[in-house]
């Protein structure tokens, strides 16, 4: 097992979300706000519905994508609707990646959201939490492929024909600029790639794992 992983087995979605509200309040004795970056999929959807029942401070933690399918904001297929649906008790800042029909300009939009609301680090934004889940491929956010590892542009867009959507993903040097990193797993297929990341040497989660310091993984484990 790579040394940057640290993992944690859990069959309660209460151990991770602990977990989050001691980050949540430890960020928040230092600062006035927080800067949370969520991963789409069904992964975080329990977690989520779960977090949403504390007592946090939620007018002080901002959240946002790694990524998003090029749909309207009220599409059940979208990232952002299904976390909204999680938050839909509690009054918090949501920044949905993808609007106005446009993805010129919301890249242009997040690119100035992000610039203006996370402190700069090694010349880039830089997210307080990030909590992201994976494909059974190895892939994050919407970085699917090696052709995308090394782009400039701190969102950009993908296109291929095996994927239903267009997708809008933030950069693989944007996730990993996050100062504290959760990965969050479900299923056989997904542990045994993490245990055998020596073997997935092209994969998207092996880069983000071998270009980090520190790794905290959850894995869901009946």
């Amino acid at each position: 097992m790579n040394n940057t992983l640290d993992l944690v087995k859990f069959n309660n979605e209460k151990i991770i979300v602990t977990e989050l509200e001691r980050l949540i309040e430890k960020f928040l004795k230092k600062s006035n706000k927080l800067n949370i970056c969520l991963s789409g999929g069904s992964s975080l959807i329990p977690t989520l519905l779960k977090l949403s029942s504390s007592s946090l401070d939620w007018s002080r933690l901002h959240f946002y994508l790694t990524d998003e399918r090029v749909v309207e904001i009220d599409n059940t297929d979208s990232n952002y609707y299904n976390i909204l649906k999680c938050f839909n008790k509690i009054k918090t800042n949501i920044y949905p990646l993808y609007i106005n029909n446009s993805v010129s300009y919301s890249k242009e939009n997040y690119e100035k959201i992000l610039n203006l609301n996370l402190n700069i680090s090694n010349n880039l934004p830089q997210f307080d939490i990030l909590v992201l889940g994976m494909g059974e491929d190895g892939h994050i956010a919407s970085i699917f492929n090696s052709d995308y590892f090394n782009t400039q542009d701190l969102i950009f867009e993908f296109t291929n024909p095996g994927v239903k959507y267009k997708r809008l993903s933030l950069s693989l040097d944007l996730l990993l600029n996050s100062e504290h990193k959760i990965l969050l797993t479900y299923g056989n297929i997904k542990y045994n790639f993490m245990k055998n990341l020596h073997l997935n040497s092209n994969s998207t989660i092996k880069k983000f794992v071998d270009n980090s310091n520190y790794i905290k993984w959850f894995h869901y484990e009946k």
